[in-house]
């Protein structure tokens, strides 16, 4: 694992863990209040099966406050949203590298589902998103929109909990707003997020058979 640092547009510097692996390429983005280190676990999976893997911490999170200048926790929605030109920043980063849509999946959890899915249907050649926990509306950053525009050779893998039930009713909204194109996995009692593979040991390996 490699730390690696790039900028985005807005001129804010992005810190991330870069996983050597092989030609597919898989960026992930966190949850709130977590970092990049709380994708490790399912990294270390995606490089065994052959991607080479971004994991980044978010504007405001970790090792990406600009010296302390930025706080998610004092973000208004207008700076959540800006989160996108990390996103953005971060896929621009794994191009240099070797990256093209077709060979890129992107994985998130609650902001960070939300963000996947925007660039799922951004991106019309990127294959899958997988969303942990995802919200019709989180700080502005909408989803309903971004499935139903996906092409029809992307799938969109969403994930939710029982003891979630916003995000539970939620994803089953994106499920029913583009069925052929949105799988759900719904769990029982196994928490927000990357939570969820503290409660399921065995989600990281059932997600992995939805990737390319």
């Amino acid at each position: 694992m490699e730390r690696v640092t790039f900028q985005t547009q807005d001129k804010v510097t992005i810190v991330g863990d870069l996983y050597d692996g092989g030609s597919r390429f898989a960026i992930l983005f966190h949850m709130m209040p977590e970092t990049k280190e709380s994708w490790r676990d399912f990294a270390e999976a995606l490089v065994q099966k052959g991607y080479t893997v971004l994991a980044i911490d978010e504007r405001g999170h970790g090792e990406s406050t600009m010296g302390g200048a930025l706080d998610y926790r004092k973000f208004s929605d207008e700076e959540q949203q800006a989160k996108r030109f990390d996103v953005e920043a971060a896929f621009a980063y794994m191009e240099l590298l070797g990256a093209k849509e077709e060979t890129t999946v992107v994985i998130g959890a609650s902001i960070g589902a939300n963000f996947a899915l925007r660039f799922l249907a951004e991106h019309p050649k990127s294959p899958v998103a997988i969303a942990l926990s995802p919200g019709l509306d989180y700080r502005g950053v909408k989803t309903k929109d971004a499935v139903e525009h996906l092409s029809l050779s992307q799938k969109a893998i969403v994930v939710a909990s029982t003891d979630d039930p916003e995000s539970y009713k939620d994803t089953q909204v994106l499920v029913s707003s583009r069925p052929s194109q949105v799988t759900g996995v719904f769990l029982e009692k196994s928490g927000h997020g990357t939570q969820m593979f503290l409660k399921q040991p065995m989600l990281i390996d059932q997600l992995l058979t939805y990737l390319p």
